[in-house]
């Protein structure tokens, strides 16, 4: 259903003076499943979500009957927690789309659990035994128990949901208040051992695997990229003149619309990040590869997919963020290689920069990290002596 459609510009006179507005058809989906239409006319430059949420807000009031006004709590009343937690997604338009996917991953059980229950007649001590299950549930890609930082943040994000639905006026107590919170817990920060990375990068460069796999695994561990700023990467972001890979941009994965383009994480993640040697040589030997077959890969996915560094060189395609998260996975397990993932690759890259003697704010900059903390308890977590030297660099910059 389209909540918003612009019709077209009209003219009127106010004032004696002639006005050009821009007409716009709203819908609104009211809780009881009827539709309430109205056209808006705005000036330009006037915002049209903005207004559009005053007449949702409007219609929720009114009930969608004018002169009849009914009270928000009455139109609410029999709201299900699914239709609560749309409600809360679609008034957070201007999250960055990263969150609204992380919320999308973290409403899932909630939904299975809750989601059809209204959400005026849940009580406390289902919200108790939802803790309790979850704490049990199995992870659905490994099969063992959730993790208590997986527990703590789908209890948060449920206990956020509440706390917005009272402040409207969904619901008139919060139960979640009172219910049994697990402690908070970091995630465990890590990075792979000197002696992995090498034997990877020996297998990366003997192994005949695809090429766009081959330049991904590198990139992430000479350049200590994120996953979806490496996929982001055009070829106009890298300065060979000037040896510098400019991080501008990311392909990430969002709930309903697929990968698309979206800005990087924060401003700290726009950053310049110097190219090495032997990466710039293998992204040039990769350039002559999508090169020479530059005509059919343009006939395959168009000319837009040929700006990507990372792209299949078969079928020009850039392909899905978890693809090359699985693929680095199957491949460090059938070498018998422990445990490597890209972001454990970026990890790396920040002990190896600090371990050589790099000060922390250079290595803040090229990792793209606004907080010494951040950086310090990477390097502390990945060396045996790495909390003493990060203890020394903390309190230098103080």
């Amino acid at each position: 259903m389209n909540k918003i459609r612009f019709v077209g510009a009209v003219e009127k006179t106010v004032d004696g003076k002639k006005v050009l507005y821009r007409k716009f058809y709203f819908r609104a989906l009211l809780p009881d499943g009827r539709t309430v239409n109205s056209t808006r006319l705005l000036t330009v430059g006037e915002d049209e979500k903005a207004a559009y949420r005053e007449f949702e807000v409007a219609c929720l009031r009114e009930g969608g009957k004018k002169g009849s006004p009914l009270r928000l709590a009455a139109v609410c009343r029999d709201l299900t927690l699914t239709q609560v937690m749309d409600l809360h997604r679609d008034s957070k338009a201007d999250y960055e789309k990263a969150t609204t996917q992380y919320h999308h991953y973290l409403r899932k059980r909630i939904d299975e659990a809750l989601g059809a229950k209204k959400i005026r007649d849940i009580q406390l001590w289902q919200l108790d035994e939802f803790s309790r299950r979850l704490a049990k549930d199995p992870n659905r890609l490994t099969g063992k128990p959730l993790s208590r930082v997986t527990v703590h943040r789908v209890q948060a994000f449920l206990v956020q949901i509440f706390h917005w639905a009272y402040k409207k006026g969904y619901i008139d107590t919060d139960p979640t208040v009172k219910m049994e919170r697990f402690k908070k817990v970091k995630s465990r920060v890590t990075a792979p051992k000197q002696q992995a990375v090498d034997e990877l990068a020996d297998m990366l460069m003997k192994e005949d695997i695809p090429g766009h796999y081959r330049i991904f695994a590198f990139l992430a561990l000479f350049t200590g990229m994120r996953r979806e700023e490496i996929l982001g990467l055009r070829w106009s972001d890298i300065d060979f003149s000037g040896d510098v890979i400019h991080v501008r941009q990311a392909r990430a994965k969002v709930p309903g619309a697929g990968v698309s383009v979206k800005d990087v994480k924060n401003e700290f993640s726009t950053r310049d990040i110097p190219l090495s040697r032997h990466l710039k040589k293998m992204l040039l030997e990769w350039d002559r590869v999508i090169r020479s077959r530059k005509r059919d890969l343009r006939m395959l996915s168009g000319k837009e997919a040929l700006e990507y560094v990372v792209i299949n060189e078969l079928s020009g395609k850039t392909g899905h963020p978890d693809t090359y998260t699985h693929w680095l996975s199957k491949f460090v397990k059938a070498h018998g290689l422990g445990k490597i993932t890209p972001h454990m690759l970026r990890h790396y890259f920040v002990t190896y920069l600090l371990s050589s003697g790099a000060d922390l704010k250079t290595v803040m900059s090229v990792a793209g990290h606004n907080d010494p903390g951040t950086t310090l308890a990477i390097y502390a977590a990945a060396t045996e002596s790495g909390k003493e030297k990060a203890k020394r660099l903390l309190d230098d910059i103080i």
